[in-house]
This record gives structure tokens, C-alpha cells and sequence, in this order.
């Protein structure tokens, strides 16, 4: 996959050629109004306003046809939400490009000293863009895809390793320091307003990341409160598409000192209505699949001495979603089994964080505590299935409602140093709790007749599933000479699982634990070109099947790569490189056993994944950046 695209700024206009997801996003405009027109050229698998079929479920891959224009306008602006930058602003300007500090390594370093693949995007670059979800962050990162059935499941994959199948997550996910990884298709779909910069991690991250972050790690860190004065920003935009709803997006950010450097409160809101475009006849709906969407997140910060910081943070997430999948090329919904109900998911979730950070001096101590709750409920779902070989038809599947609630909590203590600027440390523990539960429900399975077909027999299906994780983890870095720096770190993980499936006359139980290693170096070629190797070791724990099948065995991969990091003319080019090659042993894949409508998941085997990553970019002048990226 390559991604590029041109993003050239006039007046009080911005025209843009590249489109993320089909789905018309409005530009970064320092104006009181801005526009944006898009007007797309019809061919196969792109994007357009307005007007968009998805593939029928099971396909990785949306299709997307026709032309379509969109206009939105910003009635309302009262500065760019990343202007206002929180207390930790992290992003420096040198010559024509930002430089991003970064904390992928538990301390603050440029992100061109990090000595692995990572793309970084501050949190001026992502409202420019008008990035605004992983969907839309996906065609900036080379290497990474993502699939999302709009609250049913969200896949994540990151060089080639992804949340397909298994229970657990193979990419993880931090907002903060707050570990919100969840399970392996039920991620958080965390919005990108009001954040200093997001951090994607690629290839195993198991030593600093713990076991759910085999594939890759995305980090979103958010702007904390200013002690020192009080910030407002806000957005509205009016979308209006060709073919569907109109829609409109609110987004606000309030910061204020309630105690002048000791005490501060931020508040950002984002209120999100997508308008639709995709029908309904034979149920007489229109616009089936709009979104409303409400994202609260409050931060606190309390620092009553100077080496003594307390935050605190809660995000407050409720989504309304319609289908993302099954429409035709044409925009027409017909149900499974020649339904007439409409299908809609509500996502809900809530996180809660509290971080405390003492640092006197010599050392850094920080723990971080959190608490999430990931409820979704799917109403009328379906999706088709090619149960038998093709050219026979395809096997539809149905549920009227399949509640799932997710709850975790974890806690993370470590301590940091820095000695002298040539030795960085840190170690640390973690323990996390994972109660995941799918509760009772009836789906139907089989071939679908004429409408008015009565459905064919329910079967039942359940789930209750606990992890209890520990860890324990170090890692160090030492700066030889000038322009050499070796590290290398460790992590060992253990994981309870017990969980009670359908068909099961009694509950199953299994422990894992893994070792996991990394080592790297980095070389400073010159002030302008870094080069580095690293080997890295990630895991995931194996899982249950129910209805009495056999249990699935652990994963872990073993990754290799050898990149460069270059910023050219005088800092307005960057060039960044990557090869890797990965050894996957045991992946998972999820099949149906013969004449069964029941799913069963089992290791394959063996795998390798090897490629080459490019990201390019060019900042011509203060309006004008060129990008280039691909695998």
C-alpha cells in the first residue's frame, strides 16, 4: 500500500486530493470560515462523499465506487484546538518541519533518536489533516491497516501482525499511561481531538508494552491542563453530501487554572453526527447507516510541589452506529435472510486514569492506575458467509441481539533514571485484570430463502472468560561513544486464564508465561542521519473454544529490522526507512467445523512476514507539505 498526498493552502481555502475513508473531513484553517470541496473521479476502491458501498462482511478490504462532492463548512471557529497546546507541549519548530518529542521509551527523546519503526504525528499535524480517528490515521502510517465494522469489531494490524483472530489483542493500545488494550476485535476506537501528538509503535513492544502489543503499539497522548492560564477553542461543521444526510461535528476544549500553578481542570467534547448514505427500500429506511457520537474526556492535574504531579483523567464515550457493511455498490442495503429489520450497535465506554509522578531529582517514580468498561450491544446483526465451495451460494448468519462487556483494570509502577545523560534505566511491574463476557444469545445459520422464509433453527451461544496478568520488566540504554547508543531490556509475563464457554459441562483453565527480550542500537552517522537495528520478542497467550474443543496454544514472533532516519535541507525533508523481517510461530485462524455452524479457533503453524517501509516528508514553504509513504 502507498499513500501521498498534497495539501496546499490558499487563502481562506484548503483543497485537498487525498480522502481517508469516504467520509468528507475538513481542513486545519486558521480563518473564521473555512471550506472544503472534494470532487473524486470515479475507479475502483476509492473513496467518496456522500456516496459509499462497503464489501459484504468477511471482506478485509472496503470497495468503494461512483463520484461524488461534498461542501462542509466551519461556521464557527475560535482557534485550532492543537493551538492551545496543554502543559507538556512536546513538539518543537525547527526550519520546515515539527520535531516531536516522544516518550515510546518510558522517557522524553526526540522521536528521531528511537531506534525502531515508529510514525509520530503532533497534535498540529492531526487536526491539519483532519485526522480524526484511526480510520482516517491508517493512510498516514505506512504498515498499518484497519478494519472497522462500525462497533461490531475493530481490527488493528501493524507490519503484517493484526487482531484477526484469538482473544486477545495483538496490538495494543495506551492513552497516556493508561492501558486500554481490550480484546482481540473489541477495541476502544479512541477519537484524536485535543492530543499533543499519537506515537505508532511497529513490531513487538512486549518489554515496555506488555503482552498485547505483539504486532505494534499505538500510543494517543493527550494535551494535560495549563496551571498557568485559561484556554478555549472550538470547532462546528456543517457536512452536506450528494447522496446521503447532512451532518455536522462540534468539537470544544476549555482549560482553566483553579489554582494558579497547582490546580487545573481541561475539558475537551467532541459531538459527532455522520449523516448516511446508505438505503434501505425494502424496509422503507434511508440513511441506515449514520453515526451519532458523544465523546467526553476530563483531565485534573494537581501539582502541589514541584517534583509531585497527579493526574487524573476520565473519558466518557456513547455511539449510536448503524451498518458499515453488506451494501451494495449502489448504496442499497438488503438484510440476511431477507430481513426487514435495520441493524444498529451501541458502543459505549469508559476509561478512568490516575497517574502519579514524583521526581526528585535522581530517579523518577510513576504509577498508573486504570479502570475501563467496553459495552456493545449489536441489534440485527448479520453477515454472510462462504461455508461451501464457490460457485455455491453463501451462508447468511443472524442475531437479534449480542450484548458483550468488557472490564478491565491494571496498574503499572516503575521507576526511571538518567545517568548523567549517557545511561537511561528504567524497570518496573504490572498486573492486569480482564473480565470479558458475551452474554446468552440466540443466532441463526444457514442458506436464505425468499423473503417471508421463517428463520431456521437458534443456536445458543455464551461466554465468560477471566485473565489475571502479572509482569515484571527492565530495560537500559548506555551511549558508548559520542554517536553509539546499546541498549537492551527484558520482560517476564504470566497469565491465569479461566473462562466458562457454551457447550462446556465445566470451566477450563490455563497459565502462560513468556520471556521477552529485546536488544538494539542506535548510530548517529551524522547530526542529520541516524541508523539503527533492533530484535525484539513479542507473545499473546493461547485461548479456549467451547462446545468441548480442544484449546489453542500461545503466539510469539521474533522481529528483525534494520532502519535510517534522515532530515535533510535544513530540517524541511525528512526520510525515514525501515526493513524487518518477522518469524510468527503458531499464529491462530478461526474456521467452522464441517456441517457445524460453530466456530473454532486453532494454531496453523508457522509464518513469516518480511518488508520494506518508506516515509517521506516535505515541507516546501510554511503552506505547502508534500508526503509520501508506503510498505
Amino acid at each position: 500500500m502507498v499513500g501521498g498526498g498534497i495539501a496546499p493552502a490558499f487563502g481562506g481555502m484548503v483543497i485537498q486530493s487525498h480522502q481517508a475513508d469516504g467520509r468528507c473531513r475538513s481542513g486545519d484553517m486558521p480563518q473564521s470560515f473555512r471550506a472544503r470541496v472534494d470532487d473524486q473521479a470515479a475507479h475502483n476502491d476509492e473513496s467518496q462523499c456522500g456516496h459509499r458501498s462497503v464489501g459484504t462482511s468477511g471482506d478485509s478490504k472496503k470497495e468503494q465506487s461512483g463520484t461524488g462532492r461534498s461542501l462542509r463548512v466551519a461556521a464557527l471557529d475560535t482557534g485550532p484546538l492543537a493551538a492551545i497546546s496543554g502543559a507538556d507541549g512536546g513538539t518543537e519548530v525547527r526550519g520546515g518541519l515539527e520535531e516531536v518529542l516522544v516518550t515510546a521509551q518510558k522517557y522524553r527523546e526526540r522521536a528521531f533518536d528511537v531506534p525502531i519503526s515508529m510514525t509520530v504525528m503532533g497534535g498540529a499535524e492531526l487536526q491539519r489533516l483532519a485526522i480524526t480517528d484511526l480510520n482516517d490515521l491508517q493512510f498516514l502510517v505506512p504498515g498499518m491497516f484497519v478494519e472497522n465494522t462500525g462497533g461490531v469489531s475493530l481490527r488493528i494490524t501493524l507490519q503484517g501482525i493484526g487482531n484477526l483472530f484469538g482473544q486477545k489483542a495483538l496490538v495494543g493500545t495506551y492513552l497516556d499511561d493508561a492501558d486500554v488494550t481490550s480484546e482481540a476485535v473489541y477495541g476502544l476506537d479512541l477519537d484524536t481531538y485535543d492530543l499533543e501528538r499519537v506515537e505508532v509503535l511497529k513490531g513487538p513492544q512486549g518489554t515496555l508494552y506488555g503482552a498485547g502489543s505483539l504486532g505494534g503499539t499505538i500510543r494517543y497522548i493527550t494535551n494535560k491542563p495549563a496551571l498557568s492560564q485559561f484556554q478555549l477553542a472550538g470547532n462546528v461543521t456543517a457536512m452536506f453530501d450528494q447522496y446521503g444526510a447532512p451532518g455536522d461535528r462540534i468539537q470544544a476544549v476549555v482549560n482553566a487554572p483553579l489554582v494558579t500553578d497547582v490546580l487545573g481542570l481541561r475539558i475537551a467534547v467532541n459531538l459527532d453526527h455522520e449523516g448516511g448514505w446508505i438505503d434501505q427500500p425494502a424496509a422503507n429506511q434511508r440513511n441506515v447507516n449514520s453515526d451519532n457520537i458523544t465523546d467526553v474526556r476530563m483531565s485534573g492535574r494537581w501539582k502541589p510541589t514541584p517534583d509531585l504531579v497527579i493526574d487524573a483523567m476520565e473519558v466518557i464515550h456513547r455511539a449510536a452506529l448503524g451498518p458499515f457493511t453488506g451494501a451494495s455498490e449502489s448504496g442499497i442495503y438488503t438484510h440476511y435472510f431477507n430481513l426487514l429489520t435495520t441493524p444498529s450497535t451501541d458502543d459505549n465506554y469508559n476509561v478512568s486514569n490516575l497517574r502519579v509522578e514524583w521526581d526528585p531529582g535522581d530517579i523518577t517514580v510513576v504509577n498508573s492506575a486504570t479502570y475501563f468498561k467496553h459495552t456493545i450491544a449489536s441489534f440485527d446483526w448479520g453477515q454472510s458467509l462462504q461455508y461451501t465451495q464457490p460457485p455455491s451460494p453463501k451462508f447468511n448468519y443472524y442475531y437479534t441481539d449480542s450484548p458483550t462487556v468488557d472490564e478491565n483494570w491494571s496498574d503499572e509502577l516503575r521507576l526511571s533514571g538518567d545517568g548523567s545523560g549517557r545511561v537511561h534505566w528504567t524497570v518496573g511491574a504490572f498486573y492486569k485484570r480482564i473480565d470479558s463476557d458475551i452474554l446468552p444469545f440466540d443466532y441463526y445459520f444457514g442458506l436464505p430463502g425468499p423473503p417471508g422464509t421463517p428463520l431456521p433453527q437458534p443456536f445458543s451461544y455464551s461466554s465468560d472468560v477471566l485473565s489475571k496478568s502479572t509482569s515484571v520488566f527492565g530495560d537500559a540504554n548506555v551511549q558508548i561513544i559520542d554517536n553509539l547508543v546499546v541498549g537492551g531490556g527484558v520482560r517476564y509475563f504470566r497469565d491465569k486464564e479461566s473462562g466458562l464457554l457454551a457447550g462446556d459441562a465445566q470451566g477450563e483453565e490455563q497459565t502462560f508465561s513468556s520471556v521477552d527480550p529485546r536488544v538494539y542500537l542506535r548510530y548517529g552517522v551524522s547530526r542529520n542521519v541516524n541508523i539503527y537495528a533492533s530484535a525484539g520478542k513479542g507473545f499473546r497467550s493461547g485461548g479456549f473454544n467451547g462446545f468441548g474443543n480442544p484449546e489453542y496454544r500461545p503466539e510469539h514472533v521474533w522481529t528483525y529490522e534494520i532502519g535510517s532516519k534522515m532530515k535533510l535541507w535544513d530540517d524541511h525533508m525528512s526520510v525515514n526507512s525501515d526493513v524487518f523481517l518477522s518469524n510468527y510461530a503458531d499464529y491462530v485462524v478461526f474456521g467452522f467445523l464441517p456441517d457445524s455452524p460453530v466456530g473454532t479457533s486453532s494454531n496453523a503453524g508457522d509464518a513469516r512476514v518480511n518488508g520494506v517501509e518508506t516515509d517521506i516528508k516535505w515541507s516546501t514553504t510554511d503552506r505547502l507539505r508534500f508526503g509520501l509513504r508506503g510498505e
